[in-house]
């Protein structure tokens, strides 16, 4: 075996656990992109949907829970970026405002990564996909205590005051990672 496959084997193996039971969003409009992500993740069996752009995708978060999004941040009628607003604008509805969204761009990562951060994505990687970055970025996601907000701050009371949920939820995010860490180190 080439040390290749077997690095590929064991990242797979060592994220089997984190993908049990998620619920994907895929949102591409180009076709082959989503066939290569869903090649990518078919060794999880995770549940993955697919939507060909913003608007599909809003409509799909509206009627079923996900665990994350990977949206593409280039596509026609509702780009990532504005899909991404939306839903934590709450028109997806309010369950899904926080719902973690990966970004994924062919655009330079230097001028993506600010816009993704404004618009409250949790993540970005670049296209063409690669696998081991994918599953990484995902599984980072998955696998953080983003989920599970109260735990983090357990015994604490925080106030955040922002007119705009685009401030907002970013904060919130930086915040709970920052007592993950404190929580961690104990």
């Amino acid at each position: 075996m080439t040390s290749q496959l077997l690095n590929r084997t064991k990242i797979i193996a060592d994220h089997l656990e984190i993908f049990r039971d998620k619920r994907i969003l895929l949102i591409d409009d180009k076709v082959d992109d989503r066939k290569q992500v869903i090649n990518y993740l078919k060794p999880f069996h995770a549940d993955i949907d697919e939507a060909s752009n913003g608007l599909e995708a809003i409509e799909m978060v509206k009627q079923h829970h996900y665990d994350v999004l990977l949206m593409n941040l280039n596509m026609p009628f509702l780009n990532g970026y504005e899909a991404t607003e939306a839903i934590r604008d709450g028109k997806a509805g309010i369950l899904s405002i926080d719902i973690p969204i990966i970004g994924h761009t062919v655009d330079p990562l230097y001028i993506a990564r600010a816009k993704t951060e404004k618009v409250g994505m949790q993540g970005l990687i670049t296209k063409p996909v690669q696998e081991v970055d994918l599953i990484k970025s995902i599984g980072s996601i998955l696998n953080s205590k983003y989920f599970n907000s109260t735990l983090a701050f357990s015994g604490l009371t925080v106030m955040l005051v922002d007119d705009t949920k685009v401030i907002r939820l970013p904060l919130r995010w930086l915040l709970e990672k920052e007592m993950e860490k404190k929580l961690l180190s104990c």
